[in-house]
């Protein structure tokens, strides 16, 4: 059902208050399908306001391939994995 829901959102991507609220998602939803999907949904849109948001999930993801998604997209924005 989230996984739907996201799909709705696409479209209200751009919001601030949607994006926030993505936000939030991606650092607390346990569900890593969800996570994966909103990675998708906000890197296009906000790829330089979400470096921060990617390297603090970088710090506490468990999933290889949630890492591995935050760590190719903190490379092709060129910033670093880690936080300073």
């Amino acid at each position: 059902v989230r996984l739907k829901a996201l799909d709705g959102l696409k479209s209200f991507a751009d919001d601030p208050e949607t994006s926030k609220t993505l936000t939030q998602v991606l650092l607390t939803d346990n569900n890593p399908g969800v996570r994966t999907q909103v990675i998708d949904l906000l890197i296009p849109r906000h790829s330089d306001a979400m470096v921060g948001v990617l390297q603090e999930l970088m710090m506490k993801e468990d999933n290889d391939y949630i890492r591995m998604r935050c760590q190719r997209v903190l490379h092709d924005l060129k910033a670093s994995v880690e936080t300073y």
